[in-house]
């Protein structure tokens, strides 16, 4: 199974792959109207084919035919994901689009050389319902530039744990982001998803915080 990453570099073109997704789909009876999105777990059997999807909500899900992933490189492996399909009856899945959504695992403060906090724009923050991941939606300032290996760089540090005399903990994190010379002429959105389910128990809770365009933003979660 492929192994998670603890931090990602982010070249201004990494988002290329955005606009192959269209997230903003019709209701009622339009061409789209039965078009679904959920995020999981999807599964290879080939290298770079999706055959399988596990949803947050515990729905296993079998693709009526392989969708290409070019980025899901190796076979038989687990690829966090943001799935664009339509059920077309029991566990069937007619698929129509599939993106990547990056895995960054909580790095402890003191391992970090350099926190930076450059700034982004925040829109949410959930934990999935299976209590797997906690899920960001983000937007990054980038651009266009010269420096071939001009590149952002996105982590999630821990900054402290504290424990209650009921044996519950409250983990702090801090989204982690170098802007590293990238132009900031545009934004593009990004998920990003955190592993809980190793590290946090029932009634534990997390505050995440966020440097934004427009100051700091904390949000308190209840796992």
């Amino acid at each position: 199974m492929k192994k998670y990453i603890y931090f990602l570099l982010l070249s201004c073109l990494t988002f290329a792959w955005s606009a192959c997704t269209n997230e903003n789909y019709e209701a009622g009876d339009g061409a789209n109207s039965f078009l679904r999105a959920d995020f999981g777990m999807a599964h290879t059997q080939r290298a770079k084919q999706i055959s399988s999807f596990t949803t947050d909500d515990s729905d296993n899900l079998v693709l009526t035919q392989p969708i290409d992933a070019s980025w899901a490189d190796q076979a038989d492996s687990l690829y966090r994901a943001l799935f664009f399909y339509e059920k077309v009856g029991g566990n069937k899945a007619k698929p129509t689009s599939i993106r990547p959504v990056p895995v960054l695992n909580l790095r402890p403060a003191e391992s970090v050389q350099q926190i930076k906090t450059d700034p982004v724009k925040f829109e949410s923050s959930w934990i999935s319902s299976n209590k797997s991941f906690l899920n960001l939606s983000i937007y990054l300032k980038t651009g266009k530039t010269d420096e071939i290996d001009a590149k952002q760089e996105v982590g999630m540090v821990l900054d402290n744990v504290q424990a209650s005399q009921n044996g519950r903990k409250h983990y702090y994190i801090t989204l982690h982001h170098a802007q590293n010379g990238v132009p900031e002429y545009y934004s593009a959105h990004t998920y990003l998803s955190i592993p809980l389910k190793s590290l946090l128990q029932s009634g534990d809770s997390i505050t995440l915080s966020v440097n934004t365009y427009d100051g700091i933003i904390v949000k308190r979660l209840e796992y």
